[in-house]
């Protein structure tokens, strides 16, 4: 299958990357509040301190800032690409994280050596983020392709 520039769907890359960022962003807040108000109510509950520095680094709350952000907003973005874009769609879907990958090289590049997350972590969450892309792309694109169902009568 042989791409052309001019199957690139700039309206579908400018808004599946707008959906990507929309629901990373919020979904990082939304675990981040839930993750903190279960552990003052946990704390609370247990007549002990919890500091938010040791919340900030739980497991807990990273494994769900890695699904969020690896997993489901590329998954959206995808899907939001491939919906918009007449053709190529999978092409389209996989630019639905151009601008995450470019921040994550730019990270890796200019960023802070030392992290928490380990560096085969911080790798695979940031590269990977396009093969859930093309999966939401693919979704949309079989569901196109799927025979329109006959209404009962």
């Amino acid at each position: 299958m042989n791409f052309k520039p001019s199957d690139i769907s700039i309206k579908a890359v400018v808004l599946s990357n707008l959906a990507f960022w929309g629901l990373f962003v919020s979904g990082m807040i939304i675990t981040a509040i839930l993750c903190l108000t279960g552990a003052g109510l946990w704390a609370l509950n247990r007549a002990t301190t919890t500091s938010i520095d040791h919340v900030m680094s739980s497991p807990m709350l990273i494994g769900s800032w890695l699904v969020v952000g690896s997993v489901l907003a590329p998954l959206v973005g995808g899907y939001t690409a491939a919906r918009i874009a007449p053709e190529a769609k999978l092409l389209n879907g996989a630019l639905s994280t151009l601008l995450f990958l470019v921040f994550a090289v730019c990270s890796d590049i200019w960023g802070p050596a030392d992290t928490d997350l380990p560096h085969w972590l911080d790798l695979i969450s940031s590269y990977w983020v396009p093969v859930p892309a093309l999966l939401g792309a693919y979704i949309c694109q079989q569901r196109a392709m799927r025979p329109a169902v006959a209404a009962a009568a």
